[in-house]
Order: structure tokens, then sequence, then C-alpha cells
């Protein structure tokens, strides 16, 4: 089965909405592990992530590579301990 996530990329921002990260919490390494290394190189290359509430609110907002990838860790431990 295909699975499909949508970030936003707006200029540097690169973003995805807390109900697609949330299912993306929930989907297969394969899904997770591909949109981490996107949002990683985005960031890396200048860019910011964030995670953005259905009130269009920024919930979270990376601009170092350092603590996008903390997160992701972390993220991926709570994938893994459910």
């Amino acid at each position: 089965m295909a699975y499909g996530y949508a970030l936003i990329v707006d200029d540097r921002n690169a973003s995805i909405n807390e109900d697609t990260w949330q299912d993306l919490i929930k989907a297969p390494d394969f899904s997770f592990n591909t949109v981490a290394k996107v949002v990683v190189e985005h960031v890396r290359s200048g860019g910011s992530f964030s995670i953005i509430s259905i009130e269009d609110v920024v919930m979270r907002r990376f601009d170092r590579v350092a603590e996008l990838e903390s997160f992701l860790a972390e993220a991926k431990l709570g994938r893994h301990q459910s």
C-alpha cells in the first residue's frame, strides 16, 4: 500500500499540518524516514521546518539541524515504544 504525506513548501519554510504529522508518526518506518530525510535536508540547506495546527498556528518550528534531528529521534523512539 502506498502512503502520501503532504509537505507545504513556501519559500524557505517547509511545513506539515498536525493531523498529517500524527498520521506520519503511525506510518511505516520507510515513510517516516523518507519525510524525516527530506525535512532535515531542507533545514540543512538554510530552510526551516514547522508543524502547523489545524488553526494555522505554528506549534513547532525548527531552524537548526541538531534540534530537528533530536526531535525526530525522540519521535522515532516514541513510535517504537508504542
